[in-house]
């Protein structure tokens, strides 16, 4: 995005303020941990919620996996960080571009 956007001719305001946020490891660093939380935790429980062969009365076991994952997490920063850690042992993480770069 970087590249396109300092060769697109005569920006607007908001694509030049775009591309001094994509030129800062800071916002680089926010935007990759924003897409572990989608990958990791945000899908796999929303892919849960959605299956039909998962009852409400289902969902304390699910809560509790999730409190736990997230407790493991802080302990296990690094394998959260790579991509490597998993929520639900029954729900698929679609391994993308994204998490091959971690």
């Amino acid at each position: 995005m970087t590249e396109f956007l300092q060769k697109t001719p005569s920006p607007n305001g908001l694509l030049q303020s775009v591309l001094k946020d994509l030129e800062q490891d800071f916002f680089i660093a926010g935007l990759k941990a924003l897409g572990l939380i989608s990958k990791l935790i945000t899908t796999p429980l929303l892919n849960v919620i959605e299956n039909k062969d998962i009852s409400v009365a289902d969902m304390a076991s699910r809560y509790l996996d999730l409190k736990l994952f997230l407790q493991g997490a802080v302990s296990n920063i690094e394998e959260f960080m790579v991509g490597e850690a998993k929520l639900y042992s029954d729900v698929a993480i679609k391994r993308t571009k994204f998490l091959m770069n971690l």
